[in-house]
């Protein structure tokens, strides 16, 4: 079941990228790489699921590079980090609202590092400044 799912992301990811769309990119390459995470057995595709990603990055867009990696990063680490709202409304008396908020408060603040990450970067094709004219 958890392979379906991943293999419906990468589906969404691939007519993002033929249609040049980067937040579907990043949503699904996000889900992703929240589905692939412990317990699941599947922590290698983590490399594989950062390629689309890469490929929607535009060389001298910054602003929205930085986007596309928070964007990427929330989504991933909301769900990666699921089991932290669990732990919450099990061991304290937070309702699921507020432990779910904590969440993603908690998301928010770590996805900064994947967006800093791909801040200034773009994949270099043809066109760019990195290829010889």
């Amino acid at each position: 079941m958890d392979f379906l799912i991943l293999f419906s992301l990468v589906a969404v990811a691939a007519i993002g990228l033929a249609k040049d769309k980067a937040i579907p990119v990043a949503i699904a390459c996000g889900a992703g790489l929240g589905l692939v995470s412990p317990p699941n057995g599947f922590w290698w595709l983590h490399w594989v699921l950062w390629v689309p990603v890469l490929l929607v990055l535009k060389e001298g867009q910054n602003k929205r590079n930085f986007r596309i990696g928070y964007l990427t990063g929330l989504v991933a680490l909301s769900i990666c980090f699921f089991w932290i709202s669990e732990a919450i409304t099990h061991y304290s008396n937070l309702p699921r609202v507020l432990a779910l908020l904590a969440v993603l408060l908690f998301a928010a603040a770590y996805a900064l590092l994947s967006s800093c990450d791909l801040f200034g970067l773009a994949f270099p094709g043809p066109g760019s400044s990195w290829f010889p004219q």
